[in-house]
């Protein structure tokens, strides 16, 4: 969700990492997810960007999530609580289960190492066509 604020922020004219600007966009902003043929799509004001939030070497270069200021936290837990109250839906992240639905009916904590986790990126980029340097993805 951060990357699709990046996105628009960009697509806008906007450098994503500042703040104030990003934030007088926020009210344009409207997202959703989807799930098609058993994968999540996210879309931004009704276009599937997916895709485009995790691509790398477009005319913008690699998208960059938007800021982590309480301006963006707070839009972004509105609209995930939004989501889970309209639609069955899994999140993952660190502070789903405790911050944006401390209530809900089934919690899963998984850990993996940082390697574990560089391993599956890889293996999802290289599947998707995408230069996927164990390395790089592990830094």
């Amino acid at each position: 969700m951060y990357r699709s604020i990046g996105l628009y922020a960009v697509r806008a004219g906007v450098d994503p990492h500042d703040a104030d600007a990003v934030a007088a966009l926020l009210p344009q902003v409207k997202l959703g997810i989807r799930l098609i043929d058993g994968a999540q799509h996210i879309y931004l004001n009704g276009e599937d960007v997916s895709t485009a939030i995790r691509a790398r070497g477009d005319r913008h270069g690699r998208v960059r999530r938007g800021p982590h200021t309480p301006a963006v936290r707070s839009f972004l837990l509105d609209t995930q609580r939004g989501l889970a109250e309209s639609q069955n839906i899994l999140m993952d992240g660190r502070d789903i289960g405790t911050v944006v639905l401390p209530n809900a009916t089934v919690k899963i904590f998984l850990t993996a190492s940082a390697e574990a986790r560089a391993q599956r990126r890889a293996k999802e980029l290289a599947e998707k066509g995408q230069p996927a340097d164990f390395a790089t993805v592990l830094a």
